[in-house]
């Protein structure tokens, strides 16, 4: 009788030893859409992870949200635009992008559009708390001059962000 209480305690040991490794299950893109009124909401899409938060899959959501979804009521971004590397130091992440995200013309609108896509899509990454936007590795503003330096949160009021997600 003793043995199924060795055997348990010893199972039970090991969990400690080496604890599973909890991965999180996906990661959101959040897209600004507008319905048939033109009333703005945040449209989310996933990506499901087979294994934990890296570069390369935070890279996945990024590029994600800048090729767009079938919702054709989507502000997009530029044609080209990629995330080129994504590093996550403390709760800072450093997103760099291609130089295609400044091809949109301009208008401070569109632009503050273009910012809280990318700044709810890092915020909600585990561990972020502000990110830092770099376009070919340079801290350049974008063409009506914002610059996303650790930005912790989005433009939009927060009852405003709090009713658009739909």
């Amino acid at each position: 009788m003793n043995i199924p209480k060795i055997i348990i305690i010893i199972l039970i040991l090991l969990l400690f030893i080496f604890p599973q490794r909890v991965y999180a299950k996906e990661l959101n893109a959040f897209y600004i859409a507008y319905d048939e009124e033109n009333e703005a909401y945040f449209y989310r899409e996933s990506l499901e992870l087979k294994d934990e938060i890296t570069e390369k899959s935070i890279c996945l959501i990024f590029n994600m949200l800048f090729k767009g979804t079938e919702n054709a009521n989507l502000y997009k971004f530029p044609e080209g635009t990629r995330a080129l590397n994504a590093d996550i130091k403390d709760d800072l992440l450093t997103l760099t992008v291609s130089s295609e995200i400044l091809n949109y013309g301009g208008g401070s609108f569109y632009e503050t559009i273009l910012r809280d896509q990318i700044v709810k899509t890092a915020l909600d990454i585990e561990g972020v708390g502000k990110v830092t936007l770099l376009i070919d590795n340079q801290t350049n503003a974008l063409v009506e001059g914002l610059i996303i330096k650790e930005a912790d949160q989005c433009v939009l009021t927060t009852e405003e962000t709090t009713n658009l997600e739909k």
